[in-house]
């Protein structure tokens, strides 16, 4: 055996051997413990990136897509720390003869666009102003793809590249997204119509009243837009407004009440939640039973709760008496 192992081929074949084996171990024992770092820090700076287009975000989770434009390579759906959806996020990429183009863009539930930007850009012709094209989207509805502002000129091609990536967006945002119920369509009905009441006198928190008709053209109720500041924080003397959307039929019964998120600016998350599901009480009860209905009311958010009641007492004032 000894006289084997002296054979130069066979001694330096097992030396390498050897020494491969040894090497094989230590690479694997080095990236078993540095590939969960490189994952998390990949991940990390995904988010970094998702947060950027959907500051409300918290945690991201991402959508598998099926049947999806080959231009829209990733679909993510934000979370806020009470695991609500606060938005969509799109990862598109294009190409036209002046180079390709990636963008991010963030799209809540109703298909408003709440953020665009570009991942990367390579185009030839004046980078700057189709940055300020495509951020002309914002707070745009995805799903009319018009810009709320006007356009840098020069840059065509540019801009086709960008409409058509949003279009294919638009296209996998309305297959993903969880849309609400149109809380209008649930008080109203399909079909209805509503028009401006110039004859309503505004008060001190009830600022407007519209017409509302059904399809066939009868007036069947009216929609009232209620507002008023309150102290939103019992650790701060801070006032800040939230608005109310109240619909009464014509015998004044409370058909419904929207809070929009973007017109409600105490505290969000769940003491939102929790001022939704005070008012929810007063869904198809009579105007009159505002001041009793509701007594045993989901704790928390006390003083948005105190101040959307105060807002119903003038309604009631108003259409009452």
């Amino acid at each position: 055996m000894k006289e084997f192992f002296k054979k130069p081929l066979v001694h330096y074949t097992t030396v390498l051997t050897i020494v491969a084996i040894v090497c094989g171990l230590l690479i694997g024992g080095v990236n078993a413990i540095t590939a969960p770092v490189i994952k998390q820090n990949e991940i990390d700076a995904q988010n970094k990136s998702y947060q950027e287009v959907l500051p409300a975000g918290e945690t991201f989770e991402v959508i598998n897509l099926t049947d999806a434009p080959a231009t829209v390579t990733t679909a993510v759906k934000g979370l806020n720390a009470s695991n609500q959806v606060v938005g969509y996020i799109y990862i598109a990429t294009g190409t036209n003869k002046h180079g390709s183009m990636t963008i991010a863009i963030s799209i809540d539930a109703n298909g408003k666009v709440l953020g665009a930007q570009f991942v990367s850009i390579q185009q030839t012709l004046n980078v700057e102003g189709t940055r300020n094209n495509l951020a002309l989207f914002v707070g745009t509805q995805i799903s009319a793809l018009t810009p709320d502002g006007d356009l840098v000129s020069g840059v065509t091609n540019s801009f086709n590249t960008v409409k058509a990536l949003l279009t294919d967006v638009a296209a996998v945002h309305a297959k993903v997204a969880d849309v609400p119920a149109d809380p209008y369509s649930v008080m109203f009905g399909e079909g209805f119509t509503k028009a401006a009441d110039t004859s309503f006198v505004s008060t001190e928190f009830v600022k407007s009243r519209e017409i509302v008709k059904d399809s066939s053209g009868t007036e069947i109720a009216y929609l009232y837009k209620l507002n008023g500041f309150g102290i939103y924080n019992s650790e701060s003397t801070e006032e800040k407004d939230i608005t109310l959307y109240v619909g009464v039929d014509k015998e004044n019964k409370i058909l419904g009440i929207v809070v929009p998120t973007d017109e409600y600016h105490h505290t969000a998350g769940g003491l939102y939640t929790n001022t939704i599901t005070f008012l929810e009480v007063y869904s198809n009860t009579m105007l009159s039973d505002v001041e009793t209905t509701g007594s045993d009311l989901t704790s928390g958010a006390t003083n948005s709760k105190n101040l959307a009641n105060q807002l119903m007492a003038a309604l009631k004032e108003v259409v009452l008496g």
